[in-house]
């Protein structure tokens, strides 16, 4: 089919002399074997000797945000009293009612961590949602509305203020008495029903709860303070979480496997050359 296809004259062009150089070109490269050998084995040692700090192990530098543009977010965020989720401390409960019980009990060594200075502020499902059990003890030390009255009575002897100026108060509090239990449902529409559902989180045989810890002006959380904190209050489901320290653990672990299977795989090619060439020189 192509000799009928073939124009009756085709000019070529003579590529002999292009042909002669670049064989000569080739077998002079021959001769640099040892230059490029070398040139190899340095940097392989090159490699292996800035090996801790060749490859760039923070997972910020992914991102594609400018870098002022991720502290003017940072502080946006602390402004409006975010929660910052990379020191959290988790729990887990049977129900939610335990939960939040846990999450109250652990609150007690976490706030002395924030009157020592160890962190900045935590937050807890459990202070905008308390535990029935600590709602039902916290109204039944209402005192009844005799009571109060006495004994506003013996606290305002003296005072230029009558008790009757506080009946309002009173009011509320004999209000407070009867009022139904706060529910997750109490807060629909609000910030505080955000709040509970990103930090009380119910699976399929337990309820995770989250306490994100903030931490100071300057510098880090200490993780084994808090870690002996959480320890002492008895939480046994309870756990410090690092999430930037474990997400560069991972990564690293990551980049150490790419580096090793790398690795072999060029050590596997240079066997396979040596056993089809059958020549180290070669």
């Amino acid at each position: 089919v192509l000799p009928g296809l073939m124009p009756a004259k085709l000019a070529l062009r003579d590529l002999s002399s292009f042909g002669a150089w670049l064989d000569r070109f080739v077998t002079s490269i021959g001769r640099l074997k040892g230059v490029v050998v070398i040139l190899l084995l340095a940097t392989l040692a090159l490699l292996v000797w800035h090996s801790e700090s060749i490859w760039n192990r923070e997972l910020g530098a992914l991102n594609p945000v400018p870098e002022a543009d991720q502290k003017l977010d940072a502080e946006l965020r602390s402004g409006m009293g975010a929660p910052e989720m990379r020191y959290l401390v988790a729990l887990s409960a049977p129900d939610k009612e335990q939960a939040l019980q846990a999450a109250e009990r652990l609150g007690v060594p976490l706030q002395a961590l924030v009157n020592e200075g160890v962190i900045a502020r935590f937050n807890s499902p459990a202070s905008v949602l308390p535990s029935q059990a600590t709602q039902r003890a916290r109204r039944a030390s209402l005192p009844e509305a005799a009571v109060l009255r006495e004994r506003l009575s013996k606290a305002l002897d003296g005072l230029p203020i009558t008790a009757e100026n506080l009946d309002g108060f009173n009011a509320d509090i004999a209000s407070s008495r009867n009022k139904p239990l706060l529910t997750r449902e109490s807060h629909v529409g609000s910030s505080s029903a955000l709040l509970v559902d990103s930090l009380l989180i119910p699976r399929e045989h337990d309820v995770l709860v989250l306490l994100p810890l903030r931490a100071p002006a300057q510098g880090e959380i200490d993780a084994a303070r808090v870690e002996r904190a959480i320890r002492a209050s008895a939480q046994s489901s309870a756990n410090f979480i690092d999430l930037r320290r474990e997400s560069f653990d991972l990564y690293a672990s990551y980049l150490h496997e790419a580096a090793l299977y790398a690795g072999l795989g060029c050590l596997a090619i240079v066997v396979l050359l040596l056993a089809f060439l059958r020549s180290l020189r070669r």
